[in-house]
């Protein structure tokens, strides 16, 4: 977790952490994860029948 308080002087952790709200915001978070989860759904690693003869 990113804090927000400026006891630590960097402006670059408030400047990310806008950048992941507008992301989460925009909905492009979403649409990565499930980008993500099409791609690893025809994955064989996840497939137990692999694993077992």
């Amino acid at each position: 977790m990113i804090y927000l308080e400026d006891d630590y002087g960097d402006n670059i952790s408030h400047f990310g952490a806008a950048i992941e709200r507008q992301l989460i915001n925009s909905g492009r978070i979403e649409q990565v994860i499930k980008e993500l989860e099409k791609e690893l759904s025809v994955s064989k690693l996840y497939n137990s029948d692999n694993y077992y003869s």
